[in-house]
């Protein structure tokens, strides 16, 4: 059996060497080894330990949270046993690769520019970086392509899914900016900064990360980018300007006959937080498992009950509750203002950043969920009803 992996981020790389390590012949094509995304580099303790992550890469060990609303009051989460882990992809990806090669991958650097599958089997050509074009004969495709996803176009898998398009500017650690905002991350739910989503300040070794994003496509993006920095009191130049588009909500369909979607190019990002690595790297791990399975059979009725199916079954409950928080919490800055207020709560915190390290929703006693649903009605009924709202912003970090 031969099956090619189009892309080698977390979840192709991932995809790859699970693989590899079951003897499959495994090619794993990625564009551009240099390549530079804009992300978070958000890792919850669950992925470290489940993909035996080394310590080296985990660069940065975020103890607290501070979240921000559009009046500028803020509120600070400590993470109690528990870290968010920040790493910086470069390192991460690369290392990703080496160890999906050392399994027995073929890891190589070109772009993909042709996929095909049919009943006899699937072909990928692709152009490597000395500009020699081929033409791989497999058995199998593993679209990890990234959310602009070229194999997911060729057989038509992008339907019913939401992206958002996302900025970041890095500032390395000696500058002023990098000094200031270097202790912790911080989030800011506010119209000026994201209609729909959030802007973050995010900690890393080398350097601070400062982005923001929205679906809303007539949004000024750029704008709101400006406006964010004007609020953390940023006149510097960054060291690096990224952009990117991030999925927030996983497509209705990610396989057909041979063929099977992962990560972004799925869709497989949390709506509410835009959390993606995680998911990329489940997805990549449970899309092999599921070749493995079908290695005999791989229409896609078969890849559906052993891959999507199996996937949502685990994790759809999650997607569904955060896409359902940020319905309820992200419309406007009076809402804003209360989903910020709820963030107040202990109880709330716990439940937050246990669901988050654990990647499931975490079961709690009956009277704390009531006390939790009630305080949630109870501020989300002040913002509709027009108590919240924002004050001209007057506050500083807190």
């Amino acid at each position: 059996m031969r099956v090619i992996v189009c892309g080698g981020g977390p979840g192709g790389s991932t995809a790859a060497a699970t693989l590899a390590r079951a003897g499959v012949e495994t090619v794993l094509i990625e564009k551009s080894f240099s390549r530079i995304k804009p992300c978070g580099g958000a890792i919850p303790p669950a992925l470290a330990r489940d993909f035996d992550i080394p310590e080296r890469l985990i660069q940065r060990r975020v103890s607290a949270v501070a979240v921000y609303a559009p009046s500028g009051r803020a509120v600070t989460m400590d993470i109690h046993n528990g870290y968010v882990g920040m790493v910086c992809r470069e390192a991460f990806d690369a290392f990703l690769r080496q160890r999906a090669g050392d399994a027995g991958a073929l890891v190589i650097e070109g772009r993909v520019e042709g996929v095909d599958a049919t009943e006899r089997g699937a072909t990928v050509t692709y152009t490597a970086t000395d500009g020699n074009r081929q033409t791989l004969v497999a058995d199998a495709i593993i679209g990890a392509d990234g959310a602009n996803s070229f194999v997911a176009r060729t057989f038509d898998l992008h339907q019913g899914g939401l992206v958002a398009a996302a900025v970041q500017e890095r500032f390395a650690l000696h500058t002023e900016t990098a000094r200031r905002l270097n202790e912790r991350c911080e989030i800011y739910y506010d119209g000026r900064y994201s209609p729909d989503f959030y802007g973050w300040v995010f900690p890393k070794a080398d350097h601070v990360a400062i982005g923001t994003g929205t679906a809303i496509r007539s949004a000024n993006l750029k704008g709101h980018l400006e406006a964010f920095k004007r609020r953390l009191g940023i006149t510097e130049r960054p060291a690096l300007r990224e952009g990117a588009p991030i999925p927030l909500r996983p497509y209705d369909r990610w396989v057909t006959n041979r063929v099977a979607l992962i990560g972004d190019a799925a869709g497989l990002v949390a709506s509410s937080s835009g959390e993606g690595i995680f998911y990329a790297m489940k997805s990549g791990e449970m899309a092999a498992q599921a070749m493995l399975e079908c290695r005999r059979d791989l229409r896609a009725e078969k890849l559906y009950r052993a891959y999507q199916k199996a996937f949502l079954k685990k994790y759809g409950a999650t997607f569904r509750f955060l896409e359902l928080m940020q319905n309820l919490y992200y419309k406007n800055d009076a809402r804003r203002e209360a989903f910020v207020a709820i963030c107040r709560d202990r109880g709330v915190q716990d439940l937050t950043f246990q669901s988050y390290m654990h990647k499931t929703l975490v079961r709690m006693p009956m009277l704390d969920g009531i006390r939790i649903m009630s305080k949630n009605f109870y501020h989300l009924t002040r913002a509709l009803l027009g108590f919240y709202r924002p004050a001209p912003l007057a506050a500083t970090r807190a």
